[in-house]
C-alpha cells in the first residue's frame, strides 16, 4: 500500500518541518514548500493526495492556491490553515474549496483525524 502524499505550505519553515516529521511517523508521505511557486512545481509533478496550506503567504494568497488547483483536472482535497479565525478568512477559505479550515496551532490529534476523514 503506498502512502498517501500530502503537502505542506507554509511559510513558517520550522512548522512545516515539524509537521512533516509528524505525518510520516504517522504512515503519510509529506511534501513540504515554503512558497506558492514550489507548491506548485510539487503539484503538478506529484499528484497529491492531499493539501495543507496556510491563507497568509507572503507570494500570495493560500486561498488563491486551493481556488486553482480545485479547477484544475485532478484536484486534490484541501485543509485550509491560519492564524487568523476571522469570519472572513473561514468563509473564503471553504468558498475556495478547501474541505476544512482549521485554526492554527493545529491540534495534533485532531489533525490526524480530519486528515483520514477526508482520505477515506
Amino acid at each position: 500500500m503506498t502512502k498517501p502524499t500530502i503537502l505542506i505550505l507554509d511559510d513558517d519553515h520550522a512548522f512545516v518541518d515539524a509537521l512533516a516529521v509528524y505525518l510520516q511517523d504517522h504512515g503519510y508521505r509529506p511534501v513540504p514548500a515554503y512558497d506558492i511557486r514550489s507548491a506548485l512545481e510539487r503539484i503538478q509533478g506529484n499528484g497529491m493526495d492531499l493539501l495543507i496550506v496556510d491563507i497568509h503567504l507572503p507570494d500570495g494568497s493560500g486561498i488563491d492556491l486551493v481556488r486553482r488547483v480545485q479547477q484544475a483536472s485532478h484536484p486534490a482535497p484541501a485543509i485550509l490553515i491560519s492564524g487568523d479565525d476571522s469570519p472572513a478568512v473561514q468563509q473564503g477559505a471553504l468558498a475556495a474549496g478547501a474541505r476544512i479550515f482549521m485554526v492554527k496551532p493545529l491540534p495534533p490529534e485532531k489533525l490526524l483525524t480530519t486528515i483520514a476523514s477526508i482520505l477515506s
